[in-house]
């Protein structure tokens, strides 16, 4: 049934299923292929094996969510950690290299995958905690820093409290760099995670100055929100460069004709 034969087949369809809408079904290939995998004896899957589950229930945790089923979403994320940690045991004993790095934005997230289901699921403490680990997993991270403030508006209906949240807020937008375009749109591009579209970015910074921050994490968002559009309007006008290779480009070339110019005036 769905190419249970071909492994591999079968996360392809349900992905494409995913895209398409078909969540039901996706759940049942995804959960079906992930509890045949789990069947085997840990000592019993080689690498690849071990990862096709990682791969598998990571996304089940994520179909789960979509589908609003919380709970049972939180309780595959516990099921992924475990088993990371035995792919990881795996590759060590293979002799495989690993991307620190990649591994730990990886695990950061998974934790933050968890930290939105169990806000979904009302235990907003127990996110706060998720993403609190996601940072110190990653800390450039944009999310790991963006959702603790979310969650502190669904829990308090304001931002009275964010005040400890700052300092990493600060570090993950300044690891992100400047504000740059990818296509027609502008992002910032924090290492080892996906672009941020500054749009949104903006959308959610205003929202949370008029949420009652203390006026501390006030006056710093209003400062960093004015500074991000000014750089968005600064590469629409064409004075700032679309994307740090184009930067690098052009204090290349700057390097290169004061070089030149000292030369000639010798």
């Amino acid at each position: 049934m769905f190419g249970m034969e071909d492994p591999q087949k079968v996360v392809v369809q349900y992905r494409r299923m995913v895209q398409e809408g078909r969540l039901e079904m996706a759940e049942v290939m995804a959960r079906g292929l992930s509890d045949r995998t789990l069947a085997m004896k840990p000592d019993q899957r080689g690498v690849d094996e071990q990862s096709l589950l990682v791969e598998v229930v990571r996304d089940l945790s994520a179909i789960l969510e979509i589908r609003e089923k919380w709970k049972e979403s939180v309780e595959s994320s516990k099921v992924l950690e475990r088993e990371v940690k035995r792919l990881t045991k795996a590759q060590n004993n293979a002799g495989q290299t690993i991307d620190l790095d990649a591994s730990r934005a990886m695990q950061a997230n998974d934790l933050i995958q968890r930290g939105r289901a169990l806000n979904g699921a009302k235990k907003h403490g127990k996110a706060l905690t998720c993403f609190k680990k996601a940072h110190k997993a990653s800390p450039d991270s944009l999310e790991a820093v963006f959702r603790p403030f979310e969650t502190l508006i669904m829990k308090k209906g304001n931002l009275s409290s964010s005040k400890k949240w700052l300092p990493a807020l600060k570090l993950a937008l300044s690891e992100a760099g400047p504000v740059q375009m990818e296509g027609d749109v502008y992002v910032l591009l924090p290492k080892n995670h996906q672009p941020h579209s500054v749009e949104q970015l903006l959308i959610d910074l205003d929202l949370w100055i008029d949420s009652k921050p203390p006026e501390m994490v006030k006056a710093w968002l209003k400062t960093y929100v004015e500074d991000v559009r000014r750089q968005r309007d600064a590469i629409a006008r064409g004075e700032q460069a679309k994307n740090a290779e184009m930067a690098a480009a052009i204090d290349k070339l700057q390097v290169t004709q004061d070089y030149h110019e000292w030369v000639g005036s010798r």
